[in-house]
């Protein structure tokens, strides 16, 4: 905890909550040594009403909160330069080297160059890195996974995907990305962007590839798809039911959510507007195309230190009544059965792997 202390500051931080909610609560849930403690004590079917089944953890290098991953230019290396050499407090969880939409058609190659040398400085930071490539339509997908996937690198992001054949072409690259490095087979994750009527249609279907791990919402092409003039495309309400739809497709899938980049990078207050829309819609985390943006869309994206409290004292409160034989209580005056109880622990599980990720940077 004291490490805690020192490596987050800020106020409203998801980390600086918990640390300041241990310290005067049990941190039983956060900690294995702990839950271990537990099992022993009361045996394994200890709380036993409420155990669910889990997925299975994933392999992919990927792993880890996907609440801000920041977009870079691929054919800027200043920029590219800028984001290696970010001040640690400012990471996003994701660095995306962008081969797609920010470089125009006669750069594509040039942006292949640039980024394959910014990647040494981009894994330096220890923050993941997923470049975006080109979708499969362009016919450059395969290429440019095969120039700028290499050790380290934890996946890729890929533009304008609208099918079940679209996703299987990219887990194909990724394969041939994974030979070519001595990786295990599933080793490289992708993150699809879903940007067009047909992909809304299919959303369900290219989320449960086994390599997705998130699937993007984009607002800019959905609306050209549409042919709806730019004003709606960059209106969040009027994008409502594809957001809803992806958010859905994403979560039956068990995978996360994430909503396109907010244009108005100088527009702090839109921008966490946008932010908390997204939250209470479903999505898990957003893009950044600035890195002042960073900071704003990690904390929207990360539990509220009140909800993280009271969290906790209906976990406290549920596993007390399952030791009488009881699968429901109340707190407040609010009754409190298995979907709550299951809810709070999943968002416990959750902060303490996003504290476990900022104590390991």
């Amino acid at each position: 905890i004291c490490m805690l202390h020192r490596n987050v500051s800020r106020p409203g931080c998801a980390g600086q909550a918990l640390a300041q909610m241990t310290l005067s609560m049990k941190i039983r849930a956060f900690n294995p040594l702990c839950i271990a403690y537990q099992k022993a004590k009361h045996g394994s079917n200890h709380a036993s009403f409420f155990t669910t089944e889990k997925k299975a953890q994933s392999p992919h290098l990927a792993s880890g909160p996907l609440r801000c991953l920041m977009f870079c230019p691929g054919n800027s290396a200043k920029m590219l330069a800028k984001i290696a050499n970010l001040p640690k407090a400012q990471y996003p969880d994701v660095i995306i080297p962008d081969l797609e939409d920010s470089v125009p058609p006669n750069e594509k190659q040039q942006a292949r160059e640039t980024v394959q040398e910014a990647i040494p400085a981009l894994l330096a930071t220890g923050v993941r890195v997923m470049p975006r490539v080109n979708g499969p339509a362009t016919g450059l997908m395969h290429e440019d996974i095969m120039s700028i996937v290499e050790r380290g690198i934890c996946g890729v992001s890929v533009g304008k995907i609208e099918c079940r054949e679209d996703i299987e072409a990219v887990d194909a690259s990724l394969s041939a990305a994974e030979q070519r490095l001595g990786l295990q087979d599933g080793s490289l994750a992708a993150i699809p962007w879903i940007e067009t009527a047909k992909g809304i249609v299919h959303a369900y279907e290219i989320c449960s590839n086994k390599r997705v791990i998130g699937a993007a919402f984009g607002a800019e092409d959905y609306g050209k798809d549409l042919m709806l003039p730019s004003s709606a495309s960059r209106d969040f309400e009027s994008l409502r039911f594809a957001r809803n739809s992806l958010v859905i497709a994403a979560h039956a899938a068990k995978v996360s959510p994430l909503d396109g980049s907010y244009v108005f990078f100088r527009n702090e207050e839109g921008l966490v507007d946008e932010v908390q829309k997204g939250q209470s819609m479903g999505f898990k985390g957003k893009f950044a195309i600035h890195p002042s943006q960073i900071r704003p869309i990690q904390e929207g994206y990360s539990p509220a230190k009140e909800d993280i409290i009271w969290a906790q004292r209906v976990v406290d409160a549920m596993e007390a009544a399952s030791m009488e034989g009881r699968a429901s209580t109340s707190l407040d005056g609010v009754m409190i059965d298995v979907p709550v109880y299951s809810r709070c622990k999943a968002l416990l599980q959750t902060v303490a792997s996003q504290t476990n990720m900022l104590l390991l940077n």
